[in-house]
């Protein structure tokens, strides 16, 4: 019998979660946990490479087609 009290606490918990998250009750505080986590995350290190694709490379080699097709990763040049 317990085991079944607990479900139903569990239910009636997740039910007026989804019923303050649906409201936008809960938005105020999502914003600020989601503020804190990024803004306390260590920066970047130096060997961060941003990479561009633009439209020749892709007419060259294909494009990235999930489950087949070209696979990543692409060939790469220097």
């Amino acid at each position: 019998m317990a085991r079944c009290a607990g479900f139903e606490a569990a239910l009636a918990a997740s039910g007026l979660l989804m019923v303050l998250a649906a409201s936008g009750l809960l938005d105020k505080a999502d914003w600020s946990v989601s503020d804190a986590w990024y803004q306390s995350r260590s920066t970047p290190e130096e060997d961060v490479v941003l990479v561009g694709i633009d439209e020749r490379t892709i007419q060259e080699i294909g494009p990235y087609q999930r489950g087949g097709g070209t696979s990543l990763p692409w060939p790469s040049r220097p």
